[in-house]
């Protein structure tokens, strides 16, 4: 069960919606909607964002649903986060 839940939006929308290739198999990639609960106490939680959205100052404290998108080949099955994306499309640009 969770209490609170958190939208964590990487990248411009522009960039979101332009045409990605898989760093793999260079076929087409398509956005994957990816979900993990993790509590503000536990070892996992140095990875993620628990500060209150919009300037407000303060943490979650306890479960939150952490929602973020990643880029998938639905032809090989690779996936990537979209920041490791915008490195690799910066690099071999």
């Amino acid at each position: 069960m969770f209490l609170s839940k958190k939208r964590i939006w990487n990248g411009s929308a522009r960039y979101r919606r332009e045409k990605h290739y898989c760093p793999k198999c260079h076929m087409e990639m398509v956005l994957k909607r990816m979900e993990q609960i993790v509590h503000s106490k536990s070892p996992e939680a140095r990875k993620f964002d628990f500060s209150i959205p919009g300037g407000e100052g303060g943490y979650i404290i306890g479960n939150v649903k952490f929602i973020w998108d990643e880029f998938f080949c639905e032809h090989c099955g690779n996936q990537i986060t979209i920041a490791d994306m915008m490195k690799y499309e910066k690099r071999d640009g």
